[in-house]
């Protein structure tokens, strides 16, 4: 039988919200998946800085003006600033 490795990001609002048991358990009970490690990681802001910044690549203004407003999103939320809708 093949081997799959999959992942599972938790966004720092479910954390908050302590909503991470809940997260995983459905993973577990909905993919028969078996949890055999969990590791809690807070990137740096340089590398957040560097994901957000290839978040915004559409020459489309109207799509890029949406790229932005996630790229404000991802940046502020990263380290818990409120961002303006």
């Amino acid at each position: 039988m093949a081997e799959e490795l999959s992942y599972v990001l938790v966004t720092p609002h479910s954390i908050r919200k302590s909503r991470t048991g809940g997260i995983l358990a459905r993973l577990i009970s909905r993919t028969g998946l078996d949890l055999v490690a969990a590791r809690m990681y807070a990137p740096s802001r340089e590398l957040v800085e560097n994901y957000a910044a290839g978040i915004v690549t559409d020459p489309e203004p109207v799509h890029r003006a949406t790229q932005e407003q996630i790229k404000r999103y991802v940046a502020g939320a990263a380290f818990g600033r409120k961002t303006a809708a």
